[in-house]
């Protein structure tokens, strides 16, 4: 399954215009069922874009709309950047852990991702957003993460990231 989608997203990157084709119609036959385990190996590449894609153009089960300030996304607009949930420089890990996999990476606005928020620890800029948006659990759910818990660590929170993300893609090829 895991190289069907790789195939997919293949296609999708080398579409002059997404927009222009109807692409659904050569979507595999067979259902896509990738795992929290197949989302956590993704890198930057063809499947990483059709990822972003998906979640952020698709808007797939209205997700997607919003950063993680409760921003409107437009993810054509230069000011959103990818941005690391766990910082990179936080990690201190090799380039195979999920903390380099589409898992851990959401859209955010580029002056955010860079001067606010930059290396915090998430529990900190989590509790940050917590008390200035009313809207706090639309956010988590608009950028698939789970209602913040504290006492989570990094990998456990990126990992139901992953397993959200994996039901959001399988669900899109249903």
């Amino acid at each position: 399954m895991f190289n069907q989608f790789h195939e997919f997203a293949k296609y999708l990157m080398n579409t002059y215009d997404m927009e222009k084709y109807d692409y659904k119609n050569l979507l595999p036959k067979t259902p896509i069922d990738l795992n929290a385990d197949d989302i956590s190996k993704i890198r930057l590449g063809n499947a990483y874009q059709a990822i972003k894609y998906i979640i952020y153009h698709e808007n797939q089960n209205g997700l997607g709309t919003v950063d993680l300030l409760g921003n409107k996304i437009n993810i054509n607009n230069n000011t959103f950047e990818d941005h690391h949930i766990i910082a990179k420089a936080r990690t201190k890990q090799n380039k195979k852990s999920i903390f380099y996999s589409i898992a851990n990476i959401a859209v955010l606005d580029r002056t955010v991702n860079q001067v606010d928020i930059k290396d915090k620890n998430i529990h900190q800029y989590m509790a940050e957003i917590q008390n200035v948006k009313s809207n706090f659990n639309f956010i988590l759910d608009h950028n698939l993460l789970s209602h913040y818990d504290s006492s989570l660590d990094e990998q456990e929170i990126i990992l139901k990231r992953a397993d959200k993300i994996s039901k959001l893609i399988n669900g899109y090829f249903s």
